[in-house]
C-alpha cells in the first residue's frame, strides 16, 4: 500500500502486484483499479497486464494526477482541523 501511494504522490505509474483489497480501493479511487493484480495469477496474464501497463499506465497516472492532488489537499485540510480541534480543547 504504502509503495503505491507514494509512487502516485510523486506522479508515477504503480502496477501493484497485491492480494490486499486496500491496494485495490486506493488505486481505483483514482480510475486506476485496472493496474490492480493478484500476483498469483498464470505468468502470462502478469506479462499481458504488464504490458497493458507499460503502454497506457504513465498516461493514465498523468491524467488523474490532479484528482490525486485534491485527494491530498483534503487530507492536509482534515488532519488541520483535527488538530486545530484537538488544541481547542485542550486544558494545561
Amino acid at each position: 500500500l504504502h509503495p503505491s501511494l507514494a509512487a502516485l504522490r510523486g506522479g508515477k505509474p504503480v502496477l501493484a502486484l497485491s492480494t490486499m483489497s486496500k491496494v485495490h480501493s486506493l488505486l481505483s479511487s483514482f480510475g486506476l483499479g485496472q493496474y490492480f493484480t493478484d500476483y498469483r495469477q498464470p505468468l502470462e496474464a502478469l506479462i499481458d497486464k504488464t504490458e497493458t501497463f507499460l503502454k497506457y499506465g504513465p498516461g493514465h497516472v498523468q491524467q488523474v494526477m490532479p484528482m490525486i492532488r485534491a485527494a491530498e489537499n483534503e487530507s492536509t485540510a482534515s488532519l488541520q482541523d483535527l488538530k486545530n480541534h484537538i488544541e481547542g480543547h485542550t486544558r494545561w
